[in-house]
């Protein structure tokens, strides 16, 4: 049995809308966290005047939401000071809205202390289960050992008296939420902010659960696998790939991936041709994954970074560690020594590896 999975895409930055006053999407977002319509600090707002107002929010009767433009929303009141949102546009799921708004209850930052080396730092929001916590922490563990350079630290945009100002390596925000209910989508994710300066490295990115499915998935010891494949998609994996032009529509209708590291690992992992790329499963699944199988070309089967998730059997392959390089990581991957960027890893997580 396979599961489909799904990738958001790179949100495109012209779509924000303007915000130059109370627009309607900002109307909405209050309605879906209760916030009363009159409670608002308009666009421009000095950080001056944000920080006096944040110095008195024990007399406040309610959270204000302050606007900071290009999609940015905060509502601080009673929630924990890093509570935040990037909103790609009008018409936001008012489910995601919600959700967004609820504190952070807990974080995990992999790597060295001192943060050298690559860090991945994960913001719990809601009730999680310490198993599917777990999932998180091991596969933010493993990407520390796959990427082994530390990357520029970043500043975010918007005030930061709600959240720190910059981040190092890259910060990811976990979400359960309701997606499609039982057996259908199992999760989504992707960058939300990226390091315009910098070859386009995602600074922050978000990974939502379907709380339909999350523990059912742990129990059957898939949780993990699903977990790394939507981090994954967070530092760029497939998300990325068409804004760095890593990927080529061919004429009969397939796809496939042209980064110079993945070809040179695919094509001594699994030998001479073209990388296949997924064209099928939908606009989240199509395009930013490996091709699983069908009439695409070749058929990378159980591999993680597959649109589908199977029962068993799921693996790591050097060809997706190749394919991190090709996205502006340092990582295990020597294109002189191919096939070893997956040896002397943990991978645990996962039920069968190809070494």
């Amino acid at each position: 049995m396979r599961h489909i999975l799904s990738a958001r895409p790179a949100p495109d930055t012209a779509a924000f809308p303007a915000a130059e006053d109370d627009t309607p999407w900002i109307s909405f977002a209050r309605a879906a966290a209760g916030i009363e319509p009159d409670q608002g600090c308009a666009p421009g707002t000095a950080a001056s005047t944000l920080r006096e107002a944040w110095a008195d929010r024990d007399t406040w009767d309610r959270a204000p939401q302050i606007d900071i433009g290009a999609g940015g929303l905060f509502a601080p009141g009673g929630l924990h000071p890093g509570a935040a949102l990037q909103v790609p546009g009008p018409g936001q799921d008012a489910a995601l809205l919600a959700s967004s708004f609820v504190g952070i209850t807990d974080s995990y930052t992999s790597g060295n202390p001192d943060g050298s080396g690559f860090n991945v730092q994960v913001d719990f929001r809601g009730d999680w289960d310490p198993e599917l916590k777990q999932a998180f922490i091991d596969a933010a563990d493993l990407l520390s050992e796959i990427i082994t350079e530390d990357i520029p630290d970043a500043n975010l945009l918007g005030p930061g008296i709600f959240r720190p100002d910059s981040v190092d390596d890259v910060q990811i925000t976990a979400v359960l939420t309701d997606i499609d209910g039982p057996s259908g989508t199992l999760g989504q994710a992707g960058p939300r902010s990226f390091r315009l300066l910098d070859g386009f490295l995602p600074k922050t990115g978000r990974m939502e659960f379907d709380i339909a499915d999350a523990e059912d998935y742990a129990d059957a010891g898939l949780f993990d696998d699903l977990v790394f494949h939507e981090m994954m998609h967070v530092l760029g994996f497939g998300t990325l790939w068409t804004v760095l032009g890593l990927t080529r529509d061919r004429d009969d209708d397939t796809i496939d991936y042209v980064g110079q590291n993945g070809r040179t690992a695919f094509n001594a992992e699994f030998g001479p041709g073209a990388v296949a790329v997924e064209t099928s499963g939908g606009s989240g699944t199509a395009g930013r994954h490996w091709n699983e199988g069908g009439n695409d070309g070749f058929a990378f089967d159980r591999e993680i970074m597959t649109g589908y998730l199977d029962n068993a059997g799921n693996y790591l392959s050097n060809t997706t560690i190749a394919a991190l390089e090709d996205l502006g990581y340092e990582t295990v991957f020597d294109p002189s020594d191919p096939l070893n960027a997956t040896s002397g890893l943990d991978l645990s997580i996962f039920d069968t590896v190809i070494a």
